[in-house]
């Protein structure tokens, strides 16, 4: 996973954010969540239902709020949540004791939710995906048809561009290394084309998603002026003048959409 830093959750203000949904896509983030899940009623209205956050101290250890911030998401979400007072394996039984159903917790490789009741988990770079997907499609009236560019090929890159062509979108890719895109055309058909030029892939573009771990390297001059953008990717590829003219058209936060995607997708399983 990208390794957040204290710097990127400072500041987080969940309902400023949800008007900003509300206005780009006309549902907010509680709405988007439950629809991704298909559940038949809002996650705060399941019974029974405790979410942990388990800090972790592995690799490079605590990121200071991380776990402040998931837990102040799920709650957003009307979950009921804790955070466990001890790390890790201890955190674990301690969310265990505590009746917890489902358990949040990350290190520097995996963001993971896990359902304590059936054993099946999570990744947030899978769900990340989904939700930014689904989200664009509200924002942008659906993908069919539209030409649609995928900007990284990691685990995220390659779950969006799954996702769009499932929605029959014309999809382009780019990487900074080309055997990626090689690849990605070998292992998954319906791929358009694998771009070698950022700047025409960009131009061509109804819809950017940027999940690359690059930042501010696509101007504004790259883009058509009716282009929608998402960025899961940290940070954020667009540069200062691509966000101040497209800030709009764009679907990009360090962990909101991530974690309830996550959210989503582990109760909607849970209860399908």
């Amino acid at each position: 996973m990208t390794r957040l830093t204290q710097s990127h959750l400072m500041g987080l203000d969940l309902f400023r954010y949800d008007q900003e949904l509300k206005e780009k896509t006309g549902k907010n983030l509680l709405q988007l969540t439950w629809e991704l899940s298909a559940l038949p009623r809002p996650l705060g209205e399941l019974q029974g239902e405790i979410a942990a956050v388990v800090p972790v101290t592995a690799g490079k250890g605590l990121i200071p709020g991380f776990a402040g911030a998931v837990n102040s998401i799920l709650r957003h979400l009307g979950l009921n949540t804790i955070i466990t007072g001890n790390a890790d394996v201890a955190g674990m039984g301690e969310a265990v004791f505590n009746g917890a159903s489902v358990m949040f917790c990350a290190d520097d490789r995996l963001f993971l939710a896990l359902d304590l009741r059936s054993g099946r988990y999570v990744d947030n770079a899978k769900a990340t995906a989904e939700m930014y997907m689904f989200t664009m499609e509200q924002m942008a009236g659906g993908f069919r048809g539209k030409k649609a560019l995928i900007i990284g090929l990691g685990k995220v890159g390659l779950s969006c561009l799954n996702y769009a062509l499932k929605k029959n979108a014309t999809v382009s890719v780019y990487d900074l290394k080309p055997q990626q895109c090689v690849e990605a055309r070998k292992k998954i058909k319906g791929i358009f084309v694998a771009e070698l030029n950022l700047e025409e892939a960009c131009r061509a573009a109804e819809i950017v998603i940027d999940a690359s771990p690059g930042g501010k390297f696509i101007p504004a001059a790259w883009l058509r002026d009716d282009v929608f953008v998402a960025a899961p990717g940290i940070p954020l590829g667009l540069t200062d003048d691509a966000y101040d003219k497209f800030r709009k058209r764009l679907v990009h936060d360090p962990l909101p959409l991530g974690v309830a995607g996550m959210a989503a997708i582990i109760f909607g399983t849970r209860y399908s």
